[in-house]
């Protein structure tokens, strides 16, 4: 497959809202919670430079301009890394086709604590079955070999009718 000129954080058949998280807590699944925001890299580091300035939002602009950077961050084109990075995530059905930097491990992450995940060395892609679908929403967590990780924003279930 080809790479993308632009990579989309999310699957190509829809456009999706997403949900507030942190980069290593899933998505709250409360009834107060009305509003779904993307996710975003942040670290508390304590020990700066040795543990600090390692955390990014690698953003999908048509442009390295503020008004381009701005419309994908709206437009959830972006995605949280430490270190590993998403090329392509492409959903053909109940089948996530995704293409990322060599990792060793790609996880499905969803709501309930439902994963599906499959692991290698250096992995650049991955199709991985989404068999059940009794959750709310899904993610995708790439760690390579200096376990350095990258999430995707989280995909709901019943934006991709996966019902």
């Amino acid at each position: 497959m080809p790479r993308p000129e632009r990579m989309p954080s999310k699957p190509t058949i829809t456009r999706r809202p997403s949900m507030p998280t942190g980069t290593t807590a899933s998505p709250p699944s409360t009834s107060w919670q009305k509003s779904r925001t993307g996710i975003i890299a942040t670290h508390d580091s304590h020990d700066v430079p040795a543990d600090g300035f390692g955390w990014w939002v690698m953003v999908a602009a048509d442009a390295l301009k503020a008004g381009a950077i701005i419309k994908a961050l709206k437009a959830g084109d972006y995605f949280a890394s430490c270190g590993s990075a998403f090329t392509y995530i492409h959903l053909d059905g109940n089948m996530l086709h995704v293409t990322c930097s060599p990792v060793d491990r790609i996880v499905i992450a969803a709501g309930g604590h439902r994963s599906f995940a499959t692991s290698g060395n250096c992995m650049t892609e991955a199709r991985i079955e989404i068999s059940i679908t009794d959750f709310e929403f899904f993610r995708v967590v790439l760690t390579d070999r200096a376990r350095k990780q990258a999430w995707s924003n989280p995909y709901w279930i019943d934006d991709l009718g996966l019902h």
